[in-house]
């Protein structure tokens, strides 16, 4: 799985765009198949979790994810 974060998304029309951690750009749509989460939940900045997959259109994701990243708990020095 790669990890991203939503470019845009356009709730009416039903797709948008992620932008992949390597700078790659995906098409994400409403009939994006396995997801998780509702493909119209999707907000500018969202981190997600998402497969690539290549169709005759170009790059596109599947099984979109959102996720957290993992925060780090620095202790302070005594």
């Amino acid at each position: 799985m790669m990890k991203g974060r939503v470019k845009w998304f356009n709730r009416e029309i039903g797709f948008g765009f992620i932008e992949t951690d390597t700078h790659c750009h995906v098409l994400v749509h409403n009939n994006c198949p396995d997801t998780d989460c509702l493909i119209y939940d999707l907000k500018e900045s969202d981190r997600v979790l998402l497969e690539v997959r290549n169709t005759f259109k170009g790059a596109e994701a599947v099984r979109v994810r959102r996720f957290a990243p993992e925060k780090h708990c620095y202790l302070p020095k005594l």
